[in-house]
């Protein structure tokens, strides 16, 4: 079998591996290996998971190279495989005119259940290497109790949290409570102290309102840093942004940083002031990031 495999993250990197091992052939896009350009056409196409396009392009964020979906649908073979979650209108449309067979890993109810319970054990080693307090006896708000947020529940429980759901649905909360969860409903979370905060739902419910009440309650040992991307006076919104939300630190983004791997960022302290300007790539801003973070707010 011949694969075409798109863009995604790491997991893509692994099934091309996978399937090379066990003797197929792996085009692999999207991750520095195969341009776009030069690649042949293909009767199964994988696109990247959970989100198969994002604004007309297939999500890259591995590589500098852009992914157009136009050019990608180009490449599906006549009556092909496509395995696509949530696809965009580009892709939809193509799909249905070329008659494809679109296979989606989320309709797979044992994918889903693996899947959740390795975002719920990447989700808790990303928490764990970012914090120095401990997990034990510490307050845990969990946002959305589908898959993985049961999933989260259960391994936090597991290492002494005390776990706290917000969830819209009365019947989201009731198996929270079975599950022996506090639980909240969603438009309330803002009232819940917690050291620790996971989301788990596709969509942005952690609005502004709610960080400002966040910030507002936080204690002298917790801390928040926010994030901005503004194209007009942008340092003036950042700082305006900042204090609305009662922020620690805010880390003003340049516009260029969207579907780039490098960045520009600017970072203010409590006070307005300008701590740092960063430049390069996005994991090591990341790390410099947090250095800040640790020297100023860590103790």
């Amino acid at each position: 079998m011949q694969l075409l495999i798109i863009g995604g993250d790491e997991r893509n990197r692994y099934l091309a591996a996978l399937a090379r091992a066990h003797g197929h052939t792996a085009q692999l896009v999207g991750h520095d290996e195969t341009p776009l350009l030069q690649a042949l056409p293909s009767s199964c196409v994988v696109l990247p998971f959970p989100v198969a396009e994002t604004e007309g392009f297939a999500p890259a964020p591995l590589s500098g190279e852009r992914l157009p979906m136009e050019t990608v649908c180009a490449l599906c073979k006549p009556q092909a495989a496509v395995y696509a979650t949530r696809p965009g209108p580009i892709l939809a449309k193509y799909i249905i005119r070329q008659g494809l067979t679109r296979i989606d890993f989320m309709e797979n109810e044992t994918f889903t259940l693996r899947n959740a319970a390795v975002s719920a054990e990447g989700a808790i080693y990303a928490l764990m290497g970012r914090s120095r307090g401990c997990i034990d006896r510490s307050a845990c708000l969990i946002v959305g109790y589908g898959r993985i947020g049961r999933a989260l529940a259960r391994r936090l429980e597991g290492l002494g949290a005390r776990v706290i759901v917000a969830a819209r649905s009365a019947s989201a909360r009731a198996n929270a409570e079975m599950d022996g969860c506090q639980t909240i409903p969603l438009e309330r979370m803002g009232e819940v102290r917690c050291r620790f905060l996971l989301n788990t739902v596709p969509a942005r419910v952690i609005g502004a309102d709610v960080l400002a009440e966040l910030g507002s309650r936080k204690t002298p040992a917790q801390w928040a840093v926010g994030f901005a991307l503004e194209t007009d006076d942008p340092r003036i919104r950042a700082i305006r942004k900042m204090e609305a939300k009662n922020c620690d630190l805010m880390i003003l983004n340049a516009p260029s940083a969207i579907d780039s791997l490098e960045n520009e960022v600017e970072i203010f302290d409590a006070r307005g002031e300008t701590l740092a300007v960063l430049r390069g790539g996005k994991s090591e801003l990341a790390k410099e990031i947090f250095g800040i973070i640790e020297r100023d707010l860590i103790h």
